[in-house]
């Protein structure tokens, strides 16, 4: 069942409650006002909360899609025994850039340690390496080999399939209205605003 119809069921099984307890109602009728009154403003109760529901919907498929995301993007990966949390270093870093295990975690907002183990990782399936840093003796500069810059190069055209694919369908306009959504919603949690 999907989530427009499990809120007008719930409503509907208010509606009906109150209709079922009318049977019941023994006294004047200013009781029966007084119920009819409470489900009236139970039910305007209900679509001010149904923005709310929304909303909060919203952020649960965004979860969702974000987890599904994920997934599908780490079987899309196993061609290349590297996972969703590789691609991403990888990407930091695609196609010549050269950073370090820092400024990596920054961007990704991350712990450092976990992006030293992804980096680590990846430096094993040779697919990045680690140089000197001009600038910071203790931190070293990370860039992706050439194996690992062709190898990225690859999974950006798969990418590109899967997602015309997944996007295939949605209008354009909608697209649009999405990314925008989203940049701001981004950016009001980045910025502390909530």
């Amino acid at each position: 069942m999907d989530l427009q119809k499990k809120r007008i069921s719930h409503r509907q099984v208010s509606v009906t409650g109150l209709i079922g307890r009318r049977c019941c109602l023994t006294g004047s009728n200013d009781h029966l006002t007084t119920q009819l009154s409470k489900c009236i403003l139970t039910t305007e109760l209900s679509y001010e909360v149904v923005g709310v529901t929304d909303k909060y919907e919203i952020t649960w498929l965004i979860r969702r899609l974000f987890r599904s995301m994920a997934q599908r993007s780490n079987e899309s990966l196993a061609d290349w025994d590297i996972n969703a949390t590789d691609r991403a270093v990888m990407e930091f870093l695609y196609p010549d850039l050269s950073l370090s295990v820092p400024e990596i975690a920054e961007r990704y907002d991350v712990s450092r340690q976990h992006v030293q183990v992804t980096v680590n990782r990846l430096v094993e399936k040779k697919l990045l390496v680690i140089a000197n840093n001009p600038r910071h003796k203790r931190s070293s500069l990370v860039h992706l080999t050439p194996r690992g810059n062709s190898t990225f190069k690859k999974i950006l055209l798969r990418d590109k399939q899967l997602v015309n694919r997944l996007f295939n369908e949605i209008p354009l306009n909608n697209i649009h209205i999405t990314k925008r959504t989203l940049e701001k919603l981004y950016e009001r949690l980045s910025k502390g605003e909530i």
